[in-house]
């Protein structure tokens, strides 16, 4: 299976399809419980979800309220700011213009942009487009939730990065920044001669005949996520995901909601994200943990993935979970993968980690240990009689 997110216009697009087709009642009533199950687990105040099958949309589905002073519920017609999505839409101005020999993507963005610090100018446009520019970060959201002070413009940020250093020389190393897109946007506007935003709504909103989606200023914080997964090529079935929120009060990962769909959908046709899924219910369940190696044993013989992708699920179900919710939980589902898999020192490595993280010392520095005497019978192609904790 495939995944990909790189059509720039494909949530506007994919919220306008026709209800061709609808789910089953079973399968609505499952996706709109997974919508309350949401909300209530990670403190979700709006969200809205489409899910499309080979163009036709199967469900369409909206919980919560849009304003909470008010209590305006949530609608099908309401309206997300989607954030980083639209970046995509800076990288199809691009190329465009590399399309009609206007830019050229390995030439310097220097001579396109005028103003720049000087170190900066003989970065490539390929490197903003791939995230290897080495180009500073120009804000960094605090931790404690308060809004990022932002520099005015464009040219604030030019000037306020002037003496900083590149993290690292263009063309080396790949790192995802905001300041790529800032700049990107700044010489495609240069180019043209009129702002950024009349770009958008000329080569790309108008001709897609886009009429609910503009450019505007930073409102709430959002989360949103749009998959297309394919298995071997667009052939066969195509199923289109747009899961869209308001931000949550646990700060969970867009593509956790989104995967929570898929297990909801059809869980025999996404087995790792149902796995996941069900791990998740399990770590918030704390009435059962005398009887969670039964549990653990139940989970894997109902599951049709392999060990390898079993155990990795439940790994970077962890660290979800963890993040989400905090060290304890995340202990149930590590304690279950170390559980199952006695032999993997990565599994003990990461149960470790959160021992560790726990404050629990002596029992971290104990599974530290066991990890890195399986590692090293692992790499001498040995095996240890000792498989329990």
């Amino acid at each position: 299976m495939r995944v990909c997110s790189w059509l720039a216009p494909l949530l506007a697009l994919a919220l306008l399809l026709p209800r061709a087709a609808s789910a089953d009642n079973a399968d609505a009533q499952a996706l709109r419980a997974q919508l309350d199950t949401n909300r209530q687990r990670y403190g979700i105040a709006d969200q809205a979800v489409l899910v499309a099958r080979n163009g036709q949309v199967l469900f369409r589905g909206a919980d919560g309220e849009a304003d909470i002073t008010p209590h305006a519920p949530v609608t099908e017609a309401s309206e997300f700011p989607v954030y980083s999505l639209a970046k995509l839409f800076a990288s199809t101005l691009a190329m465009q213009r590399i399309e009609q020999g206007a830019l050229d993507l390995d030439g310097p963005i220097g001579a396109t942009l005028p103003g720049l610090p000087a170190h900066w100018q003989r970065i490539r446009l390929r490197d903003l487009l791939d995230h290897t520019s080495g180009l500073p970060e120009y804000f960094e959201a605090p931790q404690d939730g308060t809004p990022a002070a932002l520099p005015a413009d464009a040219r604030a940020v030019f000037a306020a990065l002037a003496q900083t250093p590149l993290q690292f020389a263009p063309g080396t190393r790949t790192r995802y920044t905001q300041t790529n897109y800032l700049v990107l946007a700044a010489l495609l506007a240069a180019d043209a001669g009129k702002p950024y935003p009349q770009l958008v709504e000329d080569r790309i909103l108008r001709p897609l005949r886009l009429r609910h989606t503009w450019l505007g200023p930073p409102g709430r914080g959002t989360r949103v996520r749009v998959r297309v997964l394919f298995a071997g090529s667009l052939d066969g079935d195509v199923d289109t995901v747009v899961y869209l929120t308001n931000g949550s009060a646990r700060n969970v990962w867009s593509r956790t909601l989104l995967d929570s769909i898929l297990a909801a959908m059809t869980p025999k046709r996404f087995p790792a994200e149902a796995l996941a899924e069900t791990l998740r219910s399990l770590a918030l369940d704390t009435g059962q943990d005398d009887d969670l190696r039964a549990r653990a044993r139940a989970i894997r013989a109902a599951s049709p993935l392999d060990d390898i992708a079993f155990e990795r699920t439940v790994n970077a179900t962890g660290y979800a979970v963890r993040e989400n919710f905090g060290v304890d939980p995340a202990l149930r589902v590590f304690a279950l993968n170390a559980d199952l898999f006695p032999m993997s020192a990565n599994a003990w490595d990461s149960l470790a980690e959160a021992y560790a993280a726990k404050g629990d010392d002596a029992q971290a520095n104990a599974l530290y240990e066991k990890a890195r005497r399986l590692a090293r019978e692992a790499a001498r192609g040995g095996a240890s009689s000792d498989a329990r904790w």
